[in-house]
């Protein structure tokens, strides 16, 4: 069976890319359902709300070149080339403790 390639996609909620990370297609759009991925993303905060609720849409697409490049700046900075890394886009608020959670898996 052929390996799905991978490319950097972004998480976008109601069309904000608020996450980027590396994954093949079919990866990114199963992510956007896993009620663990959905729960961690409605701990953030950006401007004191929650970044997703219940309702609003979900889905991933190929990075733009900018969200590629802020992707890459935080993994060469990474410790572990073989964790998976979640990159925020949004701006969150820093009382937001679902980054950790998030980080973490």
């Amino acid at each position: 069976m052929k390996r799905e390639p991978t490319l950097i996609y972004s998480i976008l909620i109601e069309d904000k890319a608020v996450i980027a990370l590396e994954a093949g297609a079919s990866e990114a759009r199963g992510l956007c359902k896993e009620e663990w991925f959905l729960e961690d993303l409605s701990r953030l905060r950006s401007n004191g709300e929650p970044v997703f609720r219940p309702g609003l849409r979900v889905r991933a697409r190929p990075a733009t070149e900018e969200e590629w490049v802020k992707y890459d700046k935080v993994c060469s900075a990474a410790d572990d080339a073989h964790d998976i890394v979640f990159v925020c886009l949004a701006d969150l608020d820093h009382s937001s403790d679902g980054m950790k959670k998030l980080t973490e898996r």
